[in-house]
Parts: structure tokens; sequence; C-alpha cells
């Protein structure tokens, strides 16, 4: 009936608010934060650093052996500390393929192995915007990662052709 579904809108609505609210947070005092921590060096190797020379990783080989050693604990890690306590399932991911690294790399970042980000990945399902906004901040409190970067496509100013919604996230860690 009709006053079921304005309850369902205001509470569509209003766990939208949280979850826009929670993401600006995020945004504008965690990541710059964070990003700064990154800056120093803390987070190297994790965003193709190298910590002993200050460089950046050119070499694939070491790069997808970086990804292969810390994706087992990364996904424990994101199942056990942010999906399961936020009602939420979470997804193994495995490292990104190295022929998919390489489609980016040539198709859209001309040659710069750097800008990959994603090489170690996954995925977290909800079932509604509250579980989802829950386990943002899991994720901001959790002292073992850093935000860097959140992309929340649940915001009423991203424009989806398709209607595909979600929140991505650029985390870092030295040691899951």
């Amino acid at each position: 009936d009709d006053a079921d579904a304005a309850d369902g809108s205001l509470t569509v609505s209003l766990s939208a608010q949280r979850l826009a609210a929670v993401a600006d947070r995020i945004v504008q005092e965690d990541a710059p934060a964070n990003v700064a921590t990154h800056m120093d060096g803390r987070w190297g190797s994790i965003l193709q650093m190298d910590t002993a020379s200050g460089t950046v990783i050119k070499d694939r080989f070491r790069l997808f052996d970086i990804a292969w050693r810390v994706n087992y604990g990364f996904q424990r890690h994101a199942g056990a500390r942010w999906a399961a306590p936020a009602g939420g399932t979470h997804h193994y991911a495995h490292v990104k393929g190295v022929h998919r690294v390489y489609q980016k790399v040539n198709r859209a970042y001309k040659g710069r192995l750097a800008r990959v980000l994603d090489v170690v990945r996954t995925t977290v399902t909800f079932d509604d915007l509250e579980a989802l906004t829950d386990c943002l901040e899991a994720i901001s409190r959790d002292p073992a990662v850093s935000v860097l970067r959140v992309k929340n496509r649940y915001s009423p100013a991203y424009d989806s052709l398709d209607g595909y919604r979600d929140v991505s996230l650029l985390v870092v860690g030295a040691e899951l």
C-alpha cells in the first residue's frame, strides 16, 4: 500500500543520506591525511613504490610478486573485518590477471604500469545501504588500512546511463 511505499522511500532516502555523509567525511577528512601518510613512504610497496629506493616499481614481475604475496591476507582481512561485521557477503577476488593489467596499461594509461591501482582487489555486497554504510565506517576505523580515495556512485551527482551503482575505495595497508 501507499503507506508502506512511502515508509520504504523514506528509509532508503535516510540510508542514502547517511551513506553520502560517511563517504563525504572519508573523502574530506580521512583521505587527505591518509594521502599525506602515503607520501612519506609508509605505504610504499602497496602503491607500487619501492620503499628502499623511493622509485616507482616498473618491473612487472616484482609488482605481481608483491600482489600474490599480499592477496590472501587482504581477502581474509576484508571478509573478517569489514564484510562479516556489517552483514555483507565477501567475494574472494584473485589478483588481477596479467593480460587484463596490460590491457588497462595500453588502452587507458598510455603505457604507465604505475597507474594500475587495483591489482589486488575485492568485492563485498550488501542487501541494503545501511549495511554498506556500516562497512564503510568499519573500513575508515580500521587501523590496518588507510582510505586514499572514495568513488560514491550512489551519489545523486553520479550520472549513470545504465543505472549501475556502487562505492569503490582505494585502500592501502602496510601489512594485512
